[in-house]
């Protein structure tokens, strides 16, 4: 996560486009293969950063009660270094108010985002299901063959995108 404000309003206000700089040129394109802008637990917009300059989330999104607004950004493989959002300009096109559509008087601006700093992960596999030598009923339903837990480092989710288990005979 490299951006998340609380966004409070006392009536509903629709926003057109988000504007965003890294607080050193050139980290959106160096680390991010892609951005998501989220509103509430709602992805209103991604981005593919291709150059060093600050960039856009084409967006229009409607905001009735207090939210989080949010930037995730999916890390290049070779991503390292400090990255840090410098400013974030919610509706930086257009503010207006839901009730009559009339323009908000100005901008919202948010504050600089989180430092997040991107390091080498070291993924850790443990057998864990207490599972020595085990006879099972022929006929048995969901018998436990195997258990292991994964850890990396000090992040917060681990995605496995296949397990590929092969059987050996004695």
């Amino acid at each position: 996560m490299l951006f998340a404000g609380k966004l409070n309003v006392v009536q509903g206000v629709s926003f057109e486009d988000v504007l965003v700089s890294f607080s050193q040129p050139g980290d959106g394109l160096t680390g991010f293969n892609t951005l998501r802008l989220m509103v509430g637990n709602t992805t209103v917009s991604t981005f593919s950063p291709t150059s060093n300059a600050p960039f856009t989330f084409d967006s229009n999104f409607n905001v009735t009660a207090d939210t989080t607004v949010r930037i995730i950004g999916d890390l290049r493989n070779n991503a390292s270094g400090t990255y840090q959002i410098g400013s974030v300009t919610l509706g930086s096109q257009d503010v207006r108010y839901l009730s009559n559509d009339e323009q908000y008087g100005s901008t919202v601006v948010g504050s600089r985002g989180i430092n997040t700093v991107v390091s080498s992960a070291q993924l850790t596999a443990t057998k864990n299901d207490g599972i020595t030598n085990n006879k099972i009923i022929a006929g048995a339903n969901d018998a436990k063959l195997f258990g292991f837990s994964l850890r990396a480092n000090d992040v917060a989710d681990v995605r496995i995108t296949s397990i590929a288990p092969t059987r050996i005979l004695a």
